[in-house]
């Protein structure tokens, strides 16, 4: 059989090629990786077959959701199993082009896939989440989001799994995230204004000259961005930090004019203690101990997993009030140098470049690079696009990158008259920090509950839940000392 190239809507490569064994069988190639065997890719996906049903049966499991198709051989297998298949395929081109039959409950987007699950889910189900093998490079940030969306919106925590995620970043910023506002004092204080949402991509050079002649506008930054905005003397609205890495030489190169600076619960220490009367703080709901404080105080919360720090001014932007979009520097993707404007000084140890890229074209027809973080990314915005909160809002995308499906694309000339004709943005609220007596006694208590665990309880509680990269997981032992002493520092901060 002939090769056969194909470019689909997402600027990936498709590839179909002869097997090496079987000439009339063929295998795939995605961005140049090997889907399937490049020997029997049948015969390699009834053995994957025979051993994950195996797995799911001794699981008890009722429901397989399969992240990717290909070319249909593990799918085609895993359909004789004991079990409902369905299929998450992010490359929707396999089947547009022909290359797979689409089979029953097959879902192209996140938007599809979770209103099917929705559907189907009742007290019996017990659903498993599974990556093809092949696609584990392009897919890995889409396994966790799949998963958390289940595990938060049928399989909630309990109380002590909420309680009990031992990290000392938890118990290290309890006293930030006690008395710093949340973002619920901006929440719609920004109707009918337009945000200018900047990423590091490498686009943002690019923009530098139409961003010096900005008028108006929210400008919500990531810290990445700030450091060269600040060299342009470029006025900053917003700083938004959602990596848990120490910032502190980026925050050295950023002027401090800015009006706010929103951090992630679980960012830096050192990040508090920055610029103390401009901190917003919000949290990405999750199964750390912080939890349950953050329900308890009602603070600002995204509730669904995010792969970069753009989704996230997106999301937090609109809860603003704003529902005009300039995106600029969020490419999802990288050229020849991908940290060519990183602060000197910086340890690129400390944040790596993330394993796995693979090449895409962007917008402008080139080759580019991008990872399964980026690439994920770049699917959440679309899926945002599609619900309530985004659906009605305007997009407009400056970038090199990748584009999203319903942004419209700014050129420069066009991006200047833009940013030109903004009106000055209404006055940010004043920061008042919180010094709530009840919010400090609901964490004492909290502090005293952990303690009281069994510790053998919380030994499974902490093999039960997810890992959390690079936030330290303590042993139980030192995370109850930790504990104590937080709670005594607490007891006097009251």
């Amino acid at each position: 059989m002939s090769n056969q190239t194909f470019n689909t809507s997402l600027s990936i490569n498709l590839e179909t090629l002869s097997s090496k064994n079987s000439p009339d069988v063929l295998t795939l190639k995605i961005a140049n990786r090997f889907i399937h065997s490049q020997y029997d890719p049948l015969k390699s996906a009834e053995q994957q077959a025979a051993d994950i049903s195996k797995k799911l049966v001794e699981k008890k499991i009722t429901h397989l959701i399969l992240i990717g198709q290909g070319l249909g051989y593990l799918s085609d297998a895993l359909a004789m199993g004991p079990f409902n298949l369905i299929i998450y395929e992010p490359f929707n081109e396999i089947f547009e082009r022909g290359l797979s039959q689409r089979p029953p409950n097959s879902f192209t987007d996140f938007k599809s896939l979770f209103s099917h699950l929705e559907e189907l889910q009742d007290n019996s189900w017990k659903p498993y989440v599974l990556t093809h093998p092949g696609y584990d490079s392009f897919t890995r940030f889409d396994l966790h989001f799949i998963t958390k969306y289940i595990k938060r919106t049928f399989f909630p925590p309990s109380k002590d799994e909420w309680l009990f995620l031992p990290i000392q970043r938890n118990l290290d910023n309890l006293p930030h995230l006690i008395e710093n506002p949340g973002l619920e004092n901006l929440e719609n204080k920004f109707k009918g204004e337009t945000a200018i949402i900047v990423g590091a991509g490498p686009s943002l050079k690019s923009a530098i000259p139409a961003l010096k002649k900005r008028k108006g506008g929210v400008l919500l930054s990531a810290i990445q961005a700030a450091p060269l905005l600040s060299e342009h003397n470029i006025e900053i609205d917003f700083i938004t930090v959602a990596d848990p890495a120490d910032f502190s030489v980026f925050f050295s190169k950023v002027k401090k004019s800015f009006k706010g600076l929103f951090l992630e619960a679980s960012c830096h220490p050192l990040s508090f203690n920055q610029f103390k009367d401009k901190t917003y703080v919000y949290n990405i709901k999750g199964d750390c101990f912080h939890q349950r404080l953050w329900d308890f105080s009602k603070k600002f919360e995204i509730t669904f997993p995010l792969a970069t720090v753009s989704e996230v001014q997106t999301v937090i932007a609109h809860s603003m009030g704003i529902e005009k979009f300039i995106h600029i520097g969020c490419d999802y993707s990288w050229g020849q140098d991908r940290y060519s404007y990183r602060p000197k000084g910086f340890d690129n140890a400390i944040i790596p470049p993330n394993r796995a890229p693979f090449d895409v074209l962007n917008v402008h027809n080139e080759i580019v690079h991008t990872n399964a973080g980026y690439y994920h990314g770049y699917r959440c915005m679309n899926y945002f696009f599609q619900q309530d909160m985004l659906k009605k809002a305007t997009h407009l995308l400056f970038g090199e990158g990748l584009n999203f499906f319903q942004a419209n694309h700014l050129d420069s000339e066009s991006l200047e008259k833009l940013l030109f004709s903004l009106a000055p943005c209404s006055q940010v609220p004043k920061n008042e920090r919180n010094k709530k007596k009840e919010t400090y006694n609901f964490t004492c208590d909290l502090l005293e509950e952990v303690q009281r665990i069994p510790l053998k309880d919380r030994n499974e509680i902490h093999q039960t839940l997810d890992d959390h990269g690079s936030l330290s997981i303590l042993p139980a032992k030192e995370f109850l000392s930790l504990a104590k002493d937080s709670f005594q520092q607490l007891k006097k901060m009251r």
